[in-house]
């Protein structure tokens, strides 16, 4: 879906239902569920059961076997603390949900959380982390052009990894993500001295594999010029971005009639890296 989000407006559109989050629960222990998929699953759970949790609906979770342990989906009752499941799960956990709306779950489902799972996951992202021990996927070198290093993995989304890699470099004082708001752009970046970029972020496979811009994108790229970025982004292990400003002028693109998108194929000599940008 991340490669895709224009996927389920468009199956809306053609009247395609869309399960309930009570139909997921009842098919989920049928279905073999990828990490990334059960911790999607539970991140729903909590974020529409945090106020309606009566002891049915918990009884209901514990016996969904969604939490990845040593290789294998397990219910609640088979853990003995958070400290046994997945790094990869929890990450994107706690990186969709508030702490104490998740410490609430861990409670009422009877799993205890360890120290190491809140000292791990619930640091402020903003500041360095020091001696703390860290999963290989998400360990990146520390560059000198680096404030701290950057907490990178590649279970988070493109946009959130490029969000986390742009807070970390030296000059940028604040990167704030705003998807959501349909301004043709992703990530609005404040550098030292007030001025501001906006990224918008392309995941790919290869540095050679072809995007897409939107209508939307297009227009808000004509409209902020050289302070218009597209950020195309390698979001595998390791983590890598390259940067394409002003892409209106920089890049061909062509239009293309089956997405009223704008298609470019061809853009490696224009790949910037960030620092050269800022």
């Amino acid at each position: 879906m991340g490669q895709y989000p224009e996927l389920i407006p468009f199956l809306s559109r053609m009247n395609v239902p869309t399960l309930s989050l009570q139909e997921v629960l009842n098919k989920t222990n049928q279905c073999s569920l990828t990490h990334l998929g059960s911790a999607q699953v539970f991140t729903k759970i909590v974020k529409q059961f945090r106020y309606d949790l009566n002891p049915e609906k918990v009884e209901e979770i514990n016996a969904l076997k969604i939490f990845p342990v040593g290789g294998t989906a397990v219910a609640a009752d088979d853990i003995t603390s958070t400290f046994d499941i997945d790094n990869g799960f929890l990450q994107f956990v706690f990186d969709n949900n508030d702490t104490p709306d998740l410490k609430f779950f861990w409670n009422k489902l009877g799993i205890p959380v360890s120290k190491k799972t809140e000292e791990v996951f619930s640091t402020n992202r903003n500041t360095p982390q020091q001696n703390q021990e860290k999963n290989p996927e998400q360990i990146v070198p520390l560059q000198k052009e680096f404030k701290y290093q950057p907490n990178l993995t590649k279970w988070r989304s493109a946009e959130k990894n490029t969000q986390e890699y742009l807070k970390a470099l030296s000059g940028i004082l604040e990167v704030t993500d705003i998807s959501k708001a349909n301004l043709g752009y992703d990530l609005e970046v404040t550098l030292e001295g007030n001025k501001r970029l906006y990224v918008e972020v392309k995941s790919v496979s290869a540095f050679t594999e072809p995007f897409r811009l939107t209508n939307n994108e297009y227009s808000s790229a004509h409209q902020h010029g050289d302070n218009y970025l597209v950020a195309v982004v390698i979001n595998g292990d390791p983590f890598q971005i390259r940067i394409i400003s002003n892409p209106v002028v920089k890049v061909e693109l062509h239009k293309q009639c089956e997405r009223w998108s704008w298609y470019c194929d061809n853009y490696e000599y224009q790949l910037d890296e960030i620092l050269n940008i800022i």
